[in-house]
Order: C-alpha cells, then structure tokens, then sequence
C-alpha cells in the first residue's frame, strides 16, 4: 500500500506540473449518474467534484443534473457521446453491448493505482474513445468485489459447485455468461427497482457486491451468500471525448488530477464499507455457503476464465485484445 501511494502521488504531482499557467474561461461539466443521486457508490464523485474545484481554482464547475430519472440508464451513454451531457459517471457494464472491452474491469482483482499505471486504464480508454466518444478519466471500484445472494438456500451439486437451476437472478449484462454455468436465468433490474423485485418475487436472488446490501434493506429478503468472493466493480468517470479535447492543458491536468486521487479515496472507501457490511450482514443472519478446496478454485474459474475473458471473446473481442488486458489489469 506505501508503495501504490507513493507511485500514485507521483503521478498525482506530474500531472499538477503547469496548472498554475493561463486562467481559462470558466468551464461547467453537465454530470448525470447511472446509480440514483444519493447512492453511496456515488462518493466518490462528491469528492472528485470538490477536488476539481479546488485544483482548478474554481475555474471548473461539476454540475450535477440527474440520475436515471433525468436521463433513462440505457440512454444515458447515448446523451454522453452526443455532448447531451458531458460527465457520466456509474457502472459502464450497463453498455457492455456498446464496449465489451469493459468487462476487463471486472476480471481485474489490482488496485485502481496499479490499474493506472499498468496501462490498464489506458489501454480501455483506447476503446472508449473509439467507441463512445469519451475520455476515461477514473476508475472507482477497486475496493470491493461481488457476490451471489440468493432468498434461500442454494442448493451444492456432487461436484461441490452452487446448482442454481431454475433460480431467477438479478443481473447485468456483465452476469449472464458466470450465471449460466450454474443453471440460473438473469433478469435485468436496475438497483432503483432492486427491493420491489424482490419483493415480488420478480427474482430469487441477485448478483451484487460486498456493501450496500444492509443499507438499501435487501437482508430482508436475502438470507443467503455464496463465497468465495469474485469479481471487482466497474465505476468509472467518462469525460465526451470532444468536450475534454476542447479544454486548455491546465484544466485537463487538473481534472486528471481530482481523478488520481479520488481513485485513492475510493479504494479507501469501499474497502472500509465491505469490511463494515460484513460485520453487519453476520449480525443480521446473513449465511455464508462457503465453497471448499477444488470447488472453490473451480467457482473462481468459471467467474473470471468464462463470465469475463470468455465472454470477452464471446463478444467479439480479439485473443490478443484479451491477453493483453489480463497482462494489465488481473495477477494470477
């Protein structure tokens, strides 16, 4: 951890070389989110837009106007590529069908920091600038990975692996390669309409990560968690391409600036409120269903080698693309 600090504020104090140039114009950055406003996955972007604020000089403003209810989910990259608006910031698996590249986030299990300085997150912008127009500027979901819950207790095959079969799970596009191999279908319900599926019993049980699970009141319906844990999480910070080639050097540098260490931040963040959900989830009566041995190595197999480089390649992503990404971004 010493060391991703200090590779981190080295690059934090490259990228603040030069700010204090020419003052531009004031700039506002039209920001909407996936997730609703006051979702604490949303964190990170409160302390990106008050970092912005002060690197810039107040030259820069984050201006906040929606989630979901301003701009529907599936349209909201679509609003970003056209400069409807110029920030997005949430899961971008929700576009895996417009990027599948984006799946190599998932795969990841490195620290946002080494990520960063792997090329990792360069070398998925390459796809985001071709591919939607944008600049990837962060990446927040390195502090916490994911988990099946389910509202009863899963079944365990002779084979020692979870047998879901005829389970309905709530899923993003990110889950359906993983679920499959254990027999369940996946049902598409944005994290608003979480609670209300459940209830209904729309679904048996969701994919969905560490935290916020107590929080949002889900435990009242799920009793159940298939360890080990796999995955990390995909929130990133996407900038329209032609609104971050049109700000001056001092301003771009300021903004990478905020990002880098937001990116510190929610690594933080998120690790401190996996280990705290933890807690709360065995409190409330949460059971673990804890694969063993062989089983366990075989579960983490089919989460990353088919649910994501798999499907990587099931989506059309080249081998090469592929292994290069793994390179990056996932040890062994």
């Amino acid at each position: 951890m010493k060391r991703l600090r200090l590779m981190g504020w080295a690059l934090v104090g490259a990228f603040a070389l030069g700010i204090g140039g020419a003052v531009a114009a004031e700039v506002t950055l039209k920001t909407i989110t996936a997730l609703p406003r006051k979702h604490p996955l949303n964190e990170p972007l409160d302390r990106f837009t008050k970092l912005v604020h002060e690197h810039s000089g107040d030259r820069i403003a984050i201006r906040y106007i929606g989630a979901g209810d301003t701009i529907p989910v599936p349209e909201q990259m679509k609003g970003l590529t056209r400069g409807v608006v110029d920030v997005f910031y949430g899961p971008m698996s929700y576009y895996q069908g417009s990027i599948p590249e984006v799946q190599a986030l998932n795969g990841s299990n490195m620290h946002a920091m080494d990520v960063r300085s792997s090329g990792g997150l360069a070398l998925l912008n390459k796809f985001v600038n071709e591919r939607l127009q944008g600049e990837l500027i962060g990446y927040y979901a390195s502090g916490y990975t994911f988990y099946i819950y389910t509202k009863n207790q899963p079944k365990i095959g002779a084979d020692g692996l979870p047998d879901l079969t005829g389970l309905k799970l709530r899923a993003a596009p990110i889950y359906r390669e993983m679920f499959a191999q254990f027999g369940a279908s996946t049902v598409l319900v944005h994290v608003a309409e979480i609670f209300t599926a459940l209830e209904r019993g729309v679904v048996d049980g969701i994919g969905w990560i560490g935290p916020f699970v107590t929080n949002l009141g889900w435990d009242k319906f799920l009793k159940y968690r298939i360890t080990p844990a796999y995955w990390q999480g995909d929130i990133v910070l996407v900038v329209n391409k032609g609104k971050w080639d049109g700000l001056d050097l001092a301003s771009q540098r300021a903004i990478t600036r905020a990002a880098i260490e937001t990116e510190f931040y929610a690594h933080d963040l998120f690790t401190r409120y996996s280990a705290e959900e933890e807690k709360k989830l065995a409190e409330r009566g949460m059971v673990n269903v804890d694969l063993e041995g062989d089983a366990a190595k075989r579960y983490l197999s089919v989460a990353y080698d088919i649910g994501v480089w798999k499907g990587m390649a099931k989506n059309g992503v080249p081998e090469e693309v592929i292994e290069d990404f793994k390179a990056r971004m996932h040890r062994p």
